[in-house]
C-alpha cells in the first residue's frame, strides 16, 4: 500500500477542510521520513478531527502516529477477528495502549466498555490521556506504568521522535532501520498484570492485548496463576522465536491458537480463545479490511518506522 493511498483513507473520514490541509502536510513530511530519513522537529500538539473524533499527536512523532492510527482505524489490527472486535465484551487491558487509537476504535464498536490502559512513557501517556478525555470517553482507566514481570523502577528505552516504538529492549526486535544512537534510556515506574487484576478488582478479563515489543512472553508467565480468569488474548510479536515461544505457553494453559495473521512474517499478530470459556471449538469469522483482499505485487519500499 502506498503512502497516498493511506492519506486518501485519512482525507475520506476527516471531518473538516482544515483537517484535510494538515493531513496535506503530514503527507509531505511523511515522503520525506519514508525516502531520506528526515524527521520533522516540533513539540506541538496537531489536531486531527476524523470519524467524528479527535485525534492528537506531536508534530515530531506525528509520521509514526499516522501509521498505529491506519493500523487500528483503517486495518483492524487486533481486531480481525469478530470476537475481538468488543461488541459482545465488558473488561479490555489494554498493555502498551501509546496514544489510544486501539482503544478509541474499540470505544467506537462498543461504549460501553471498561478498559484498563497501561502505558509507561510519559510524553505518550500525556497525548494518550488527552484522546481520551478530549473525546470525553468514560469508564477507562489510564495506568502511566510499564507492566512486566515485576514492579518497581525499571530502565525503558524510548525513540524521542518514534512514539510508537518503546522496549525494556528496543535492539532486542531486530529493526534494520533503526539507528541506535537515537535510542534514549529513562526510568518508568513498573508494575504487573496480577497487580492490575487486583487493584482494579477484575473477576475476568474479556480482552487481553498484548503489544509490548518484546516483554510478551515475561507478562504471561509471571501472570500464570490469572490466566485461567482470561477469555481472550491477543497478542502482537516482532520475531518468530517469541511467536513459537508464547503459542507453546499459552497451547499449555488451555489457550487454543486461533489466528496467526503473519504469513509467515517475523511480525503480526496471534489471536489466542481460552478453552475453557468454549463448550466448543470457537467459530472463527474474520472482519474484512483492505488488507484481506487479493493485492497486486509492487516493489517493496524502505519504511524509516518499523
Amino acid at each position: 500500500m502506498s503512502v497516498r493511498t493511506d492519506f486518501h483513507y485519512m482525507r475520506s473520514v476527516a471531518d473538516d477542510d482544515a483537517t484535510k490541509a494538515l493531513l496535506d502536510e503530514l503527507a509531505l513530511e511523511w515522503d520525506q521520513v519514508r525516502h531520506y530519513g528526515k524527521v520533522p522537529a516540533g513539540e506541538d500538539i496537531l489536531q486531527l478531527n476524523m470519524a467524528g473524533r479527535k485525534f492528537f499527536m506531536k508534530r515530531k512523532t506525528a509520521t509514526s502516529t499516522i501509521d498505529t492510527f491506519l493500523e487500528a482505524f483503517q486495518h483492524a489490527h487486533h481486531m480481525r477477528i469478530t470476537q475481538f472486535s468488543g461488541k459482545d465484551d465488558q473488561i479490555v487491558v489494554d498493555l502498551g495502549a501509546n496514544e489510544g487509537y486501539y482503544l478509541m476504535a474499540m470505544k467506537m464498536t462498543n461504549p460501553c466498555l471498561r478498559i484498563i490502559a497501561a502505558e509507561p512513557v510519559i510524553e505518550t501517556f500525556e497525548i494518550l490521556k488527552m484522546n481520551v478525555e478530549q473525546n470525553n470517553l468514560q469508564n477507562i482507566e489510564l495506568v502511566n506504568k510499564a507492566v512486566t514481570a515485576k514492579s518497581g523502577k525499571i530502565p525503558f528505552q524510548i525513540i524521542p521522535e518514534v512514539s510508537v516504538v518503546n522496549a525494556t529492549d528496543i535492539a532486542m526486535q531486530g529493526r534494520e532501520w533503526l539507528d541506535n544512537k537515537r535510542i534514549h534510556t529513562i526510568k518508568v515506574d513498573s508494575t504487573t498484570l496480577p497487580a492490575l487484576f487486583n487493584k482494579y478488582k477484575l473477576k475476568n478479563i474479556d480482552i487481553l492485548k498484548l503489544d509490548v515489543e518484546g516483554s510478551e512472553l515475561d507478562i504471561l508467565k509471571s501472570s500464570a496463576q490469572i490466566l485461567k480468569h482470561i477469555r481472550k488474548i491477543v497478542v502482537e510479536y516482532h520475531s518468530i522465536a517469541l511467536k513459537e515461544k508464547c503459542s507453546a505457553f499459552l497451547s499449555q494453559n488451555w489457550f487454543q491458537l486461533v489466528l496467526d495473521e503473519s504469513e509467515g512474517k517475523s511480525c503480526g499478530d496471534l489471536y489466542f480463545i481460552n478453552r475453557k470459556f468454549e463448550a466448543q471449538k470457537p467459530v472463527v469469522k474474520q472482519v474484512k479490511t483492505e488488507e484481506s483482499a487479493p493485492k497486486k505485487k509492487t516493489k517493496k519500499k524502505r519504511r524509516f518506522y518499523g
